[in-house]
């Protein structure tokens, strides 16, 4: 089956239903449906084709989805790629996943030695009745899409994924959140992201209304949930910290919400439990990574009972923590997490080293730690790469924001190591303060309940430096911040 063939049921259903709202206008199924052949004709006139391999450099807009669409209907493979991102630093994974060419708004947004199309009125015009009347590229194992990692630790990784494996990954979730007419999801974050392109397709496949805003600031998500309808949005870490100092800790900004979810990076409970009163009540944060897709369901019920829970197990997938041998742990025993389920990929795309680092025997490996319980409730513990050494002290930053974050003043912290002139690892902790923040009673309060684990300088910052997923760029906090020897205060990164 070929995506479009998915697509094709709620455009026969419901052709007036919309599909897309923007600030500016409402898309129906049938005209999105219309904008698909027309820019499927249109590129086909110009060569492109079965297995080319296209870059889409477009901002948050109906037409980036549908330019995906477009290209599944040729049997061409999409390949989102962050806009914001320099031309140069994207050329080695463009060369090596072999792109060919670059769909973007302006010349601007072209990659070197790719053919550059400019997503404009004239990749709109009408096509004719044989255009019309050719039936879809097969589908089924073909690939149709290859998302990136966020490539915080080197050239981006790829994934590819089927037109079977899309299809197949919506009817998992469908099983455990379904979605159909009557829902419209505001996606505030880069359709660049896996989480989020794979959001809106799920979105119009099962007949729902994809809200999307120019940016990702308040007075747009104020926008799309007040004057566009959006009852559920998708969000990351990243926007949520831009947006706090701008809410209430009294009242609820959106009581109205059905969901809102994280998505990009981990969310402390602490932060979940600030968000939940000012915001609406149902606010999540799933636990998943780009490769696989969704592994644990962000239940409020585990995560509130559990402490560093994540939810529970998706039905599809089975998870167990294993020692340094790769011998599996009794459950709620602490280790390395992995992963098997149906539907995984076995490695990345064109990328044997970085798979057979992830993907071993079957189960592919997070690079997390933590615990499984028995009934399938995933604890998590650190990031395997994150864990700071201080002095023989092993700490997951993790346990000290969460002791940081008791503080409502206090709206985002990152912990981190920095190297000290000795060659010493001192703790430090980055805050985003809404209010005044007490920094030797804080540090004192971080001592009481942590210890030896507790941060030894506080840095005061406007905003965590994030990557397009939302994930903190710790080495980039380490790589900004002069530890002064003196007594403990708040520093300044520079």
């Amino acid at each position: 089956m070929n995506l479009l063939e998915a697509f094709d049921h709620p455009v026969r259903r419901q052709p007036h239903a919309p599909a897309f709202v923007t600030p500016d206008r409402v898309l129906s199924y049938q005209e999105a449906d219309e904008r698909v052949r027309r820019m499927a004709g249109a590129l086909r006139a110009l060569g492109l084709g079965a297995g080319d391999r296209v870059a889409l450099r477009l901002p948050n807009s109906p037409s980036f989805v549908l330019a995906i669409l477009a290209l599944c209907r040729l049997g061409a493979v999409a390949v989102p790629v962050p806009r914001r991102r320099p031309a140069e630093q994207l050329a080695p994974t463009v060369q090596r996943l072999g792109v060919r060419w670059t769909l973007g708004l302006v010349e601007a947004d072209a990659l070197a030695e790719t053919r550059f199309v400019a997503v404009d009125d004239a990749l709109l015009a009408p096509v004719s009745d044989a255009e019309r009347g050719l039936a879809h590229a097969p589908g089924g194992e073909a690939l149709a899409l290859i998302t990136l990692s966020s490539g915080t630790t080197g050239e981006p990784k790829a994934m590819g994924r089927s037109h079977r494996r899309i299809w197949r990954q919506w009817e998992q979730q469908q099983r455990i959140r379904p979605h159909g007419p009557g829902v419209r999801m505001a996606v505030m974050m880069g359709l660049d992201a896996n989480y989020a392109v794979m959001t809106c397709l799920r979105m119009l496949l099962s007949g729902a209304a994809v809200v999307l805003a120019p940016d990702a600031g308040m007075a747009s998500l104020s926008d799309a949930v007040d004057r566009l309808g959006a009852n559920h949005v998708l969000t990351s870490p990243a926007l949520v910290g831009r947006l706090m100092p701008q809410l209430s800790r009294d009242r609820q900004r959106f009581p109205a919400l059905e969901s809102f979810r994280l998505a990009g990076s981990l969310v402390q409970p602490a932060l979940l439990l600030q968000l939940r009163r000012m915001v609406c009540d149902d606010v999540c944060s799933d636990y998943g990574a780009s490769e696989v897709g969704a592994l644990a369901d962000g239940d409020r019920e585990v995560i509130d009972r559990l402490p560093g829970s994540v939810g529970y197990l998706m039905p599809w997938v089975v998870g167990e923590a294993c020692g340094d041998d790769g011998q599996a742990l009794p459950a709620g025993s602490s280790g390395r997490l992995r992963f098997r389920g149906e539907g995984f990929p076995d490695g990345y795309l064109e990328d044997p080293d970085a798979s057979a680092r992830v993907f071993v025997d079957g189960w592919f490996y997070p690079g997390d730690t933590g615990r499984i319980h028995a009934d399938g409730a995933v604890v998590l513990e650190a990031r395997s790469d994150e864990i700071i050494n201080v002095g023989g002290t092993k700490v997951r930053p993790e346990e000290v924001e969460q002791v940081l974050l008791q503080d409502e003043n206090i709206a985002e912290a990152a912990a981190y190591g920095v190297q000290t002139a000795r060659g010493q690892t001192l703790l430090v902790a980055a805050l985003v303060c809404r209010g005044p923040v007490d920094v030797p009673q804080t540090l004192q309060r971080c001592h009481a309940v942590l210890g030896q684990r507790a941060p030894a300088r506080l840095v005061k910052i406007e905003r965590l430096p994030r990557n397009e997923a939302g994930k903190v760029l710790r080495r980039e906090l380490a790589a900004r911040t002069t530890v002064r020897q003196a007594q403990p205060e708040a520093e300044r990164a520079g």
